[in-house]
């Protein structure tokens, strides 16, 4: 019996077929089962050939199950969204975008809120909602002693922006789509790619479990995963836990997830308080639009914003901003900060990661920053990276070149970025 497993953030499913078989879904686990063990619970005796999807096999080429052609899988689930261009069984592109189930329940949180007076008890209340209210025309929510009714369309006007941001990253990727994962089942998505303009948009008929039970239909013997796509640029990944690893780099936490660094635009900007024109207020910080950059995406989560030159906003120039907390006053105890932040940097050269020239006690448009450079791209691109201790915040500027360095517009945003109470 050949045996696929897929772990996921919502559960560990396990598909299974023997020879001549359909292959049929064997269970969903509950999310963190591991593989021996959802393998031994749902597999009676030992099968000859165990798939762990990203592993052992593409999620991406399995849920097309090998077959050949290029095409565009999207795999929208609970964390996020991969866009994958997959030709058969080889991958040949791939970026991460922060759109998933989660950030969207908030979303149509925050517009029920709007719309009722308060939220939704939970996130899985909010969940039910959405999912409603993309197959029927309205519902009822109780609002205090009311019952208030809520149409579609106000879930449809929330989901739309970040939707379509994620379909603008996808355009030119392929003619025909593919559509997996759980928010594949939100009529809006293939909506917007139908209009679009690409020539198929297909939604897998059962999207959840698309990918598990399409990699028992992939070839032997199945290819190998490469260890990194070569379109897509990492930052160091920053490990949960304590404040010395977070300062590896807070502004580059959120490209592990998302590919930052090769996608360019993340998310499309949010709506901010109204203030200068010159001036960006978002995520407890302000800083700087220099002369001929705009905002054009972030992440809430990270709270990230990013800016690029308005008439290239798909090139290798950006400039990252991030907030991230340090838990105690940096102005207090400035040395702490910085070896730290020495520590952090000497973990990430011993992993391998591409740093140099790091400078704790340097200086940019006149204020003291911690500066070291990144070395991306295998070699066709830098960052330079400007850490600036506010108060209890750390604020991270990240700016990234693959010809000369956009020097202007990085220190007029490493001299103006500053905390806003």
């Amino acid at each position: 019996m050949r045996v696929a497993v897929d772990v996921g953030r919502t559960g560990t499913r396990v598909a299974g077929a023997g020879p001549g078989e359909v292959p049929r879904l064997l269970g969903v686990l509950p999310a963190g089962t591991s593989v021996p063990a959802a393998v031994g619970l749902l597999v009676a005796g030992a099968p000859q050939d165990v798939l762990v999807l990203g592993t052992s096999l593409p999620r991406a080429v399995a849920a097309t199950g090998g077959r050949p052609g290029v095409r565009l899988v999207v795999d929208a689930g609970e964390g996020g969204t991969t866009l994958s261009v997959v030709d058969g069984p080889r991958v040949l592109r791939e970026q991460r975008l922060p759109i998933g189930g989660g950030f969207l329940d908030d979303v149509v949180g925050a517009a029920l809120a709007r719309e009722v007076g308060s939220g939704p008890a939970g996130p899985g209340s909010t969940r039910a909602i959405r999912e409603a209210l993309s197959l029927r025309p309205e519902v009822r929510l109780r609002a205090g002693e009311a019952r208030v009714r809520v149409r579609a369309g106000t879930v449809r006007e929330a989901l739309a922006e970040p939707l379509v941001g994620l379909v603008h990253r996808a355009r030119g990727a392929a003619a025909e789509v593919l559509l997996i994962g759980g928010l594949a089942r939100t009529p809006l998505l293939a909506e917007l790619f139908d209009e679009a303009g690409f020539d198929r948009v297909v939604v897998a008929e059962r999207p959840d479990v698309a990918a598990v039970l399409g990699a028992l239909a992939v070839p032997r013997p199945v290819p190998p995963v490469p260890a990194e796509p070569e379109e897509r640029v990492r930052l160091p990944p920053v490990p949960d836990g304590s404040t010395r690893r977070r300062l590896v780099l807070a502004a580059g936490a959120l490209a592990v997830a998302a590919g930052l660094l090769g996608i360019g635009q993340v998310l499309p900007a949010p709506e901010v308080p109204a203030a200068p024109a010159d001036l960006l207020v978002q995520y407890g910080y302000a800083l700087p639009l220099p002369d001929g950059w705009e905002h054009t995406g972030g992440e809430p989560g990270r709270r990230r914003v990013l800016l690029t030159p308005w008439d290239a906003p798909d090139g290798a120039e950006l400039i990252s901003v991030e907030r991230a907390p340090l838990g105690y006053d940096a102005e207090r105890e400035p040395e702490r900060a910085r070896a730290e932040l020495r520590a952090a940097y000497d973990d990430a050269l011993a992993a391998g990661e591409r740093l140099e020239d790091l400078d704790p006690d340097a200086r940019s448009a006149g204020r003291p920053v911690v500066r070291f450079r990144q070395v991306v791209s295998g070699g066709a691109a830098r960052v330079d990276w400007f850490v600036v201790l506010d108060g209890t915040d750390q604020l991270s500027v990240g700016c990234r070149y693959a010809g000369a360095a956009p020097e202007a517009a990085c220190t007029e945003v490493v001299g103006g970025v500053r905390g806003v109470g």
